[in-house]
């Protein structure tokens, strides 16, 4: 059975014709929960998605919740009590569920969501 580091780096070979992020941040996204079993703040689909909306989303709060994610100098700590307080469209993003995201997105983030699927920065 194979690790997850390695599907992250076998995908991110394969979808190199695509315009993906080619580097996943493994520090300060994953966390023990309760149980001491690792979970991640968003898996590489989620984080594509977040890539796109801190880039061309026009909503401020979604732009500015989009980099706190992937930035790598937050706290997975800090991430992981915001996600637990996120609404539906942010939730499904960190799910990495793209049409749920769609369908609860507002205009400028649908927009947002359509411009990096036409430019292939989001993964399927």
């Amino acid at each position: 059975m194979r690790s997850t580091y390695v599907d992250l780096y076998l995908k991110q070979i394969v979808m190199g014709t695509w315009n993906i992020p080619q580097t996943y941040p493994q520090t300060n996204m994953r966390y023990k929960d309760e149980n001491g079993n690792t979970k991640f703040i968003t898996d590489f689909k989620g984080f594509t998605m977040l890539e796109v909306l801190s880039k061309y989303s026009h909503n401020e709060m979604i732009q500015a919740r989009s980099r706190m994610y992937i930035d790598e100098s937050k706290d997975v700590e800090v991430k992981r009590s915001m996600k637990l307080g996120e609404g539906g469209f942010l939730s499904a993003v960190l799910r990495g569920d793209l049409l749920e995201a769609l369908k609860r997105a507002d205009e400028c983030n649908y927009e947002a969501l359509i411009k990096g699927l036409t430019n292939k920065q989001i993964e399927l």
